[in-house]
Formats: C-alpha cells, structure tokens, sequence
C-alpha cells in the first residue's frame, strides 16, 4: 500500500519530491558530456568510471523500494536513471585501465547477482509487505551510501597530487541538491530508508565539493610514453622516432611520431634516415598472424 505521509503539507509531500525526481534525473544525465566526449576522442583522460558501476546498483535497488512502497516519485527517475548508469558503464569499460576495469567487472557482477538473489527472496520467501519494504529499504541505503561515496576512490590521489580534476563539479552540486530534496521528503513521510541514506549522502556530498574548493582541478597531462620503459598506455614500445613494434602480437608496424602539441607533422622516412633506429616495414599480414 501507498506510504502515508506524517505531514500534510502538500509542499513536502508533492512539490519537493516531484523536483527531486528531476533534480535526480538530471544528477544521473550530467555525466553525459564527459563520457560522450571520452568515448568520441577514445581517452578516459580524468574521468572516473567506478560510480557509474554503484550508479547501476543504486538506481535498481531504488527502483525496487519505490515499487514496495507504490511511490512513483522514486521510480520515476530511478528507473531511467539505471539505463544511463549501464550506458556510462558501457561506454567507459574499454577506455579504462586494466585494474579499473577488472574493479568494474567484479563490482557489476557481484551487485547485480546480489540484486538477482534479493528479487528472489521477496517474490517466493517474504509473506508481509513490510518484509519486502525492509529487504529493498536497507538494500537501497547500502547502494546509495557506496554511491555517493564511489567519488572517493580517488580521495587519496586528490590529495596526494592536489587535484581534484577526477571529481565532477556538475554531478557534486546535482548530489547535494538532490540529498537535500530526498532528506526534506524522507522527513515529510516519516521514512527512515529515505531520511538516512540522503541524509549521509548530503555530507559526504558537501566533503566532496570541499575537495574541488581545497585542490583546485587541472587538467592531469600524462606523457605519450614512459621515460623510463619507453611504453605507452597501450603496452606500445617505440623504437627510436620512427617505428613501434606491438609487444602483445609482436607485429611489426609503422608509427608516425605523435606530438603532443599537435603542431608538429610525423616524421618522414627521409627524416628518418641517419638515425639510431630505421623504419619498420608495413606488416600485410592478416589480422592475428604474426611476420
């Protein structure tokens, strides 16, 4: 059954969660450009993907309480909100490192089969809906404080490099107003999993834009190649300026230099002549086969 609201107060009741939901809606899209962006130039760069991962878990366990509880103002932006989580998530996964992407896979795998587990206890095990209530009521609080926390995974890098270019300024400020809404209906409807989980999400959202006001974000240059190991991000040794040889295939290929101010034209193999290291020859071998 419907939730019955401790006040009568249609502001509280009606007004705020109806803006809450678009403020919500609005908080999950506002990665959009950044990952769009990180997706069209095929480089991460400072974006972090981790709370788009908790994103997902957090909007269906959401989801699932607003639906115990008939309340359509948390389903409504909770259930799109999990379609742009899965679509940040996908769009991110191959642009991330190694170890942040085998952090995602195992994050998605274990809260989706835990969700899994959940949905199946309340249709075949719980006989009261208050049961089914407390199950996606703690749930949702678990999700939604490891949501707002998720952006402090790179708390100690911030502070270490102080820079705080890996937090998002536009989703902090949707987070707070977006906690503050949620905490102002929580109170109205006398709701402890609605009070609780915004309520600490609003603090650790204020901790976050401290971050942004302590260390300023710059943007974080990273070196095409290694000065040490001569490598890049791709496991890529350059040879000299001329050519590169693939340690994954071990296929031998041309690669044009890269200059990291982009005013500079390749080098040519005129250019190349008389240095330490000579062109590779093209490989015209098939895809897989190694020359």
């Amino acid at each position: 059954m419907p939730m019955e609201p401790v006040s009568d107060s249609v502001l509280l009741v009606k007004v705020v969660p109806a803006f809450g939901a678009l403020v919500s809606l609005i908080m999950y899209a506002s990665p959009m450009l950044a990952v769009l962006a990180a997706s069209r130039n095929n480089l991460i760069g400072d974006l972090n993907p981790l709370p788009f991962v908790i994103g997902v878990g957090n909007c269906f366990s959401w989801t699932a309480y607003g639906m115990v509880r008939h309340d359509p103002f948390l389903v409504s932006p909770n259930a799109p909100g999990m379609c742009l989580a899965l679509f940040f998530v996908m769009s991110t996964y191959a642009l991330a490192e190694t170890r942040v992407r085998n952090m995602m896979r195992a994050v998605l795998v274990t809260e989706v089969s835990i969700l899994a587990f959940l949905g199946v206890i309340t249709v075949f095990a719980t006989t009261s809906e208050s049961q089914a209530i407390g199950i996606w009521g703690v749930t949702h609080l678990v999700t939604h404080l490891m949501y707002y926390s998720a952006p402090f995974s790179t708390a100690l890098e911030v502070i270490r490099n102080r820079n705080s270019s890996t937090i998002l300024l536009p989703m902090i400020i949707m987070n707070n107003l977006n906690s503050a809404l949620w905490s102002m209906y929580g109170i109205a409807m006398g709701d402890i999993f609605i009070i609780i989980p915004n309520g600490t999400g609003l603090f650790l959202a204020l901790a976050q834009g401290a971050l942004l006001f302590i260390y300023p974000s710059t943007p974080m240059s990273k070196p095409l190649l290694d000065p040490q190991t001569h490598k890049d991000s791709a496991g890529t040794v350059a040879l000299g300026t001329c050519g590169s040889r693939d340690l994954e295939n071990g296929v031998a290929h041309r690669a044009p230099v890269l200059d990291v101010a982009g005013d500079r034209p390749p080098v040519s193999d005129e250019q190349c002549e008389g240095s330490d290291v000579k062109p590779l020859p093209v490989s015209h071998a098939p895809p897989g086969q190694q020359v």
